[in-house]
């Protein structure tokens, strides 16, 4: 009993280990992922339109491409209804799918900075597994092996 005791207390405490630096190792990706995005965004140089929530603005994080998605789905909904609908002569059609195009990339980088938080979310959760693995496990089994040591 002894020797599983202390077997499972170093255990626990390795295991602990083990998760805090996976936390560690998820959220610095996560803070990668995001400046990497965020970088890629700026040097696309593109900024919101005047009309847009976040007007004349530098799209570099999810507010302002979300803004300036909204503006472009405004502009080619709103003016030519939905592509389907569209004749194929329709001249207009060249445009809509560059907006097209463009709302497609907007959506991409925020849903890249959506699963960089859910990285980091994975991360925090990774270290509080670990922590409460090494506090609550090897405490209870080092206190397990003190009192079968005192009997």
């Amino acid at each position: 009993m002894a020797a599983l005791t202390k077997v499972g207390w170093v255990a626990s405490v390795l295991v602990g280990i083990a998760f805090i630096v996976l936390g560690v190792v998820f959220i610095v990706l996560s803070n990668g992922a995001k400046d990497e995005i965020r970088t890629a965004m700026i040097a696309k140089d593109v900024t919101t339109g005047d009309d847009a929530s976040i007007p004349n603005a530098l799209v570099q994080d999810v507010e302002t491409a979300r803004a300036e998605e909204a503006v472009l789905t405004e502009h080619t909904r709103g003016c030519n209804g939905p592509y389907t609908s569209m004749d194929r002569e329709d001249p207009n059609r060249e445009s809509y799918l560059k907006g097209l195009t463009l709302r497609n990339s907007l959506n991409l980088s925020i849903m890249g900075f959506g699963v960089a938080d859910l990285a980091l979310g994975v991360g925090v959760v990774a270290i509080l597994m670990g922590a409460s693995t090494m506090l609550l496990t090897s405490t209870a089994l080092y206190a397990v092996r003190r009192l079968s040591s005192i009997n």
